[in-house]
């Protein structure tokens, strides 16, 4: 596991621990409300012994450039177009089985209705 804290001076440090560590405990508490695979919760540290080795600066990260800043808004902005594919996706899904047309538009179909037809080509 990766734990964020504040060393003894105040600085920011990532402590990479085993997740069968000793006080370790973690709370299936987290409401996904639609998000598959996260794994947020709450995480319960009390006294979990945490070997120097294991230890490394976040605060050195945002000294100097490095690949970090990078990497995090590629990885952001990856997450945000699969999330924009699949909203768009499901709006058509649902113009195509699950909407109507206007009711002056002479279709069956909402995905046949010209006016939907011409604000889709836009």
């Amino acid at each position: 596991m990766a734990v964020v804290a504040n060393d003894e001076d105040d600085v920011s440090t990532i402590a990479f621990v085993p997740r069968d560590t000793s006080g370790i405990a973690i709370v299936d508490d987290w409401s996904g409300f639609g998000q598959r695979v996260t794994g947020s919760g709450t995480t319960i540290l009390d006294d979990v012994e945490v070997h120097p080795i294991s230890l490394i600066s976040f605060a050195a990260l945002f000294e100097r450039p490095t690949s970090m800043g990078p990497f995090a808004q590629i990885m952001h902005a990856a997450i945000e177009a699969g999330i924009a594919r699949a909203a768009l996706a499901d709006a058509i899904a649902f113009v195509r089985t699950r909407s109507r047309p206007w009711k002056d538009a002479g279709v069956a179909r909402a995905a046949d209705d010209p006016y939907t037809i011409a604000r889709s080509a836009r």
